[in-house]
């Protein structure tokens, strides 16, 4: 079996992480309802996306419901999303008892077509959700002006990019709330967990009571906040590792893939200079992407990435397929279910590797592309 250099291993394990969780540990933290290193989080997220409002989740998926319940959105009310997402969305959409709206990507990219969202509502439309995956961005600022003349509501999920910049705003703070991940395999991790944030006082009061039972129903624990608290002062240094990754392989691919693979430009990394300028972008990376030519070629490669540990794996399936009954679908989903058939993602840790072991796992990803594409 062939052996590929090594990237960093996943979850971290770092010291700042270890002595966190062993200082809550020993005051007894750990084990309370409401602990001091809880709050400290809550501080350092509203710190970082700006808003001062921000309520820790058990999961992404959870800080999604709770917005959406917390909204005050009418029964049954149509709720606009990419059919090219987490499924988790969808589905937290029907399970909050609201109607999925599907719209298409823009080509080439894992976006949210905004011209379609526009098209796509209705009088009965009153929420719309967005996901930047992959590092694309979605076009927020005239998401946002639409949002605001029609009185929808719009929910940001940055979980795949918790350290970008969109626009000139953090990821996550263009809707009126946005959410953000610790799943085991993000880039902030504690193996569950999640939050939401926003600026809006009377829905962060609407979240609030609607986790308090009177006890919180959808918490994260003092150990989980233990082990997220150093990631969050890491995040900046470690995001800007992972763009370093992303411009290596797409710079190393672009000049050489064999015919039918696409790959998106990685943007150069700005000055430090330019801050939260308006218009500006910094992209962060939950999974790297690219496209093979056909799902066929793709399956060939996720198998032989299988065999040698490599996670390169099939992105997320599109939902194209799923029954009228459940949700609408106004427009044909082709660049969705192109995005479902064809993408191909590379898991973060290894946009970390040194840019030796990099080079050399690009080449192996290389022969591969070349070889499975002669058939």
């Amino acid at each position: 079996m062939h052996s590929l250099p090594a990237w960093p291993s996943w979850p971290p394990q770092s010291a700042a992480i270890r002595d966190s969780v062993a200082a809550v540990l020993a005051d007894g933290q750990w084990g309370a309802y409401h602990s001091a290193i809880t709050t400290e989080l809550q501080s350092e997220l509203a710190k970082r996306f700006g808003g001062p409002h921000v309520q820790l989740c058990c999961s992404g998926t959870a800080a999604l419901e709770t917005v959406l319940r917390s909204a005050r959105l009418p029964a049954g009310a149509e709720v606009i999303l990419s059919a090219f997402d987490f499924p988790g969305n969808r589905r937290t959409v029907e399970l909050s008892g609201f109607r999925p709206v599907l719209v298409d990507c823009l080509e080439g990219s894992t976006a949210i077509d905004v011209s379609q969202v526009i098209a796509a509502a209705t009088p009965e439309t009153k929420a719309v959700v967005v996901s930047h995956l992959y590092g694309d961005f979605v076009q927020m600022r005239p998401l946002r002006e639409w949002a605001d003349a029609n009185q929808v509501v719009l929910v940001e999920d940055a979980c795949h990019v918790p350290g970008g910049i969109v626009d000139g705003r953090p990821a996550g703070t263009w809707g009126d709330a946005g959410v953000i991940s610790f799943g085991g395999s993000k880039a902030l991790t504690c193996g569950n967990g999640g939050a939401l944030f926003t600026s809006d006082s009377r829905l962060a009061q609407r979240c609030k009571i609607h986790a308090e039972r009177p006890s919180d129903a959808t918490p994260l624990s003092g150990l989980q906040a233990a082990a997220v608290l150093p990631q969050v002062f890491e995040l900046d240094a470690n995001a800007a590792k992972r763009r370093a990754g992303a411009r290596q392989l797409s710079t190393y691919f672009r000049s050489r893939a064999p015919a039918g693979w696409f790959f998106a430009d990685a943007e150069a990394e700005g000055s430090p200079q330019e801050g939260l300028a308006e218009g500006a972008f910094r992209q962060d990376y939950y999974k790297w992407a690219c496209w093979a030519p056909t799902e066929s070629i793709r399956a060939s490669v996720v198998q032989a990435a299988k065999q040698v540990g490599l996670p390169w794996r099939a992105g997320y399936r599109s939902a194209g397929a799923v029954s009228a009954k459940r949700c609408r679908q106004p427009f044909p989903l082709v660049n969705a279910q192109q995005a479902g058939a064809r993408l191909l993602t590379l898991d973060h840790p290894v946009l970390m590797a040194s840019t030796e072991n990099l080079e050399a796992i690009a080449s192996w990803m290389f022969a591969q592309m070349s070889m499975q594409s002669r058939g």
